[in-house]
């Protein structure tokens, strides 16, 4: 096989794997678009973003799948082996009862340690370089929860997958469960203002999220979790939904990202120039 057949067998290996994760979560979000231009909270939303969101969300899945192929799947898989050395694991399920519990525990274990991340994301500036890009958007939609940085893929599957595998198991992350964290996440973000009522303590709502969006930053501070609500109450990051559920999202003085070459480009700039200001205050 010479080099160009080489390029394309390869290229046809990368685009089926990133269709196979692609298209279930499209359909999600086009479902809840229809949603959304029902029960709209910004009216006449525009396309283009909503668009942009989903072109990110395909590079985003074939860097991450490229990233996986060059060995980072394995740094991880060994990382997960490693700490298993005495893991509190819950033993293989036996039937569907059990099965349901191992997946309920994995949301409420993914759940954890992505509220942490996501905080040490809006804390430590080398990291907020990377999720400003979630936040710059002004027209927040279900979409939005697929607009993230290539860059917090391995930094996610590193401080949120190896822990979780380490607790239950790296095959507890099945296509169905991730699926579904992916709805919840998704329904969280969508263009509509409803709230859950007596379900706001036990899963994030649209009202409820809206409030980490918020361009003051002392509203976008707030509301980190992603799923479950419980860690905001547990650890005082709560916000009353109702407070700044009709704000405007986005960041003050921060254009919202629209070009695929910005959204790729790592902020090696503004690292670059945090670590000089670091180097000069020493």
């Amino acid at each position: 096989m010479n080099l160009l057949d080489a390029l394309d067998a390869w290229a046809y290996q990368l685009i089926g794997a990133v269709w196979g994760q692609f298209w279930p979560v499209a359909a999600l979000i086009c479902g809840l678009a229809v949603v959304e231009r029902i029960f709209p909270l910004e009216r006449k939303q525009p396309l283009a973003p909503w668009l942009f969101n989903l072109g990110c969300y395909a590079i985003l899945l074939a860097v991450s799948t490229v990233i996986a192929w060059a060995g980072w799947g394995m740094v991880i898989a060994k990382a997960s082996a490693t700490l298993q050395l005495a893991p509190p694991r819950l033993a293989a399920p036996a039937g569907v009862t059990e099965t349901l519990v191992r997946w309920m525990l994995a949301i409420v274990a993914f759940d954890f340690f992505n509220y942490w991340l996501h905080r040490i994301n809006h804390a430590v500036p080398a990291l907020w370089a990377l999720h400003r890009f979630h936040h710059d958007e002004r027209h927040v939609s279900a979409a939005t929860a697929l607009r993230a940085h290539w860059l917090s893929v391995p930094i996610e599957q590193l401080f949120v997958l190896v822990p979780v595998a380490w607790l239950l198991g790296l095959d507890v992350l099945h296509g169905p469960v991730v699926l579904f964290m992916t709805a919840l996440v998704a329904i969280s973000h969508m263009n509509s203002d409803f709230g859950l009522g007596p379900l706001t303590r036990l899963v994030v709502g649209p009202r409820y999220h809206r409030v980490h969006h918020d361009r003051d930053r002392q509203w976008h501070d707030s509301n980190f979790a992603n799923i479950l609500p419980v860690w905001d109450f547990a650890f005082g990051t709560y916000r009353a939904p109702e407070v700044a559920s009709a704000r405007a999202p986005g960041l003050d003085g921060v254009p919202p990202t629209a070009s695929y070459a910005r959204a790729l480009m790592p902020p090696f700039g503004e690292w670059r120039r945090m670590l000089r200001g670091r180097i000069g205050r020493a």
